[in-house]
């Protein structure tokens, strides 16, 4: 097929778009911003408006899916009102690994070409405009692998602030890999962490995964039926912490003091309050435990390091069959905790539309910006027709033109618009003739 345009200067991939910016060139970056674009020449980069595919009627601030190059998305975003309105960015943006990635079903997706100083000036130009999109607090949630881990950290620290860096979450991608020949198997990525203004006012929830059965029979492993007879599961804990205090939480209580080098927590006066409501759980020896209730707690507390959501790993995974198609559950865990419902979470490098099905089941808008054909192709079917289990991949049927009012349907009762940077694709029949014209070469 032919391709209009080569927006991102990555070689040799089919996509959808009309723009062109500067071109990119691979030498030394400059942490300074000293670059190309200067600011304003990037918020003004849409110089005309996107073309309407689809328009969802029934709301009047839908979700948006955007075909086309992220830089101009972006830049026309600030220009229509959506500066400083968007409560948290997640994405999975090219990693600068030289490489061409491909479907389950052989069609190359994306060529990520670009490395150097203009892998980072291209990155760069992005991350200036999600900073003037996110409202104040909002979260920057930014998915990479080691190849340009380091140096995106220092870009950053320079575009949002060394003190707005939140944390790095490393994350278990896969399961063990034995076929290196030399040093260690690559099974982790990143997450880098990042909010917009003062650190301290981030609007950023403690971060929990949901429990498992497994976990819940380890952690709960004790059971009462309440006054209506509904069976409710607990596990005890400990009313004392750690450190000798002076006053009523380092003296007596029921007839016990702490034990030694301890203290009462929480103080007396609401462990009394605790014991009335039948919270606390004496041993029959005498000792106080306090009891915590399954149904009151939110889940398990994450760490930095996350071992529980790795991506479609075998044949018997539920996947879309797109070659870097990330873990929903874990998109899930993080934008809910940096947004509420109702809010907008964008994901400018959008692919199979992972941020998009997140949002979605979590009752948040969203607008998602992609320039690969193959992505759409992934994310419209994923919409329509859902996800199967990797073996079943070679019989799942992408949308044709012929589809048009079953993708029709679906945008509308999601309430989707779907907008194009290209003039020469405005209508759903023109991008659906691209699928199948990428399919059959």
């Amino acid at each position: 097929m032919t391709s209009v345009g080569n927006p991102h200067g990555l070689a040799d991939t089919p996509h959808i778009s009309s723009v062109n910016e500067p071109n990119l060139v691979n030498e030394k970056f400059n942490l300074e911003i000293n670059e190309s674009m200067h600011l304003d020449d990037l918020i003004n980069f849409a110089e005309t408006p996107p073309t309407l595919i689809h328009e969802a009627t029934a709301v009047s601030n839908p979700s948006m899916c955007c075909v086309g190059n992220n830089l101009y998305f972006l830049s026309w975003m600030i220009q229509n009102g959506y500066k400083n309105q968007i409560a948290c960015v997640y994405t999975d943006p090219p990693f600068g690994t030289a490489q061409t990635f491909v479907s389950s079903e052989s069609v190359s997706s994306y060529s990520d070409k670009l490395n150097g100083g203009a892998y980072l000036e291209f990155q760069i130009r992005r991350m200036r405009l999600i900073h003037l999109l996110l409202r104040e607090g909002g979260i920057l949630y930014l998915h990479i692998d080691e190849t340009m881990l380091f140096q995106l950290k220092l870009l950053l620290d320079t575009v949002f602030g060394k003190s707005r860096y939140l944390g790095m979450i490393t994350r278990r991608k896969c399961s063990s890999k034995n076929s290196v020949a030399k040093g260690v198997g690559d099974v982790a990525d990143y997450v880098l962490m990042y909010t917009k203004g003062d650190r301290s006012k981030a609007k950023l929830e403690r971060i929990v995964y949901p429990w498992t059965e497994e976990y819940i029979k380890k952690e709960f492993p004790k059971s009462e039926n309440d006054s209506e007879g509904n069976v409710r599961k607990f596990k005890l804990v400990p009313v004392a912490a750690s450190g000798k205090r002076n006053g009523k939480t380092g003296g007596l209580w029921r007839g016990n003091f702490p034990p030694d080098g301890k203290h009462w927590n929480p103080t007396p006066e609401k462990l009394d309050l605790l014991d009335s409501q039948g919270r606390i759980h004496w041993s029959s020896n005498g000792n106080p435990r306090k009891k915590v209730y399954l149904d009151e707690s939110v889940g398990k507390r994450a760490t930095n390091i996350v071992m529980d959501f790795r991506d479609a790993f075998n044949q018997n995974s539920i996947s879309c069959g797109y070659p870097t198609e990330k873990n929903s559950d874990f998109v899930k865990m993080l934008i809910g905790a940096a947004s509420e419902e109702g809010d907008i979470i964008l994901d400018p490098f959008s692919g199979s539309g992972s941020t998009m099905v997140a949002a979605s089941e979590i009752e948040r808008k969203f607008i998602g910006i992609d320039f690969g054909i193959d992505a759409w192709r992934h994310y419209f079917r994923r919409l329509v027709k859902g996800e199967v289990l990797q073996k079943q991949l070679k019989d799942f049927a992408f949308l044709e033109p012929k589809d048009i009012a079953i993708l029709e349907s679906t945008l509308e009762s999601e309430k989707i618009t779907l907008l194009s940077d290209s003039k020469n694709l405005s209508t759903l029949v023109e991008l659906l003739e691209q699928f199948n014209q990428l399919a059959t070469e």
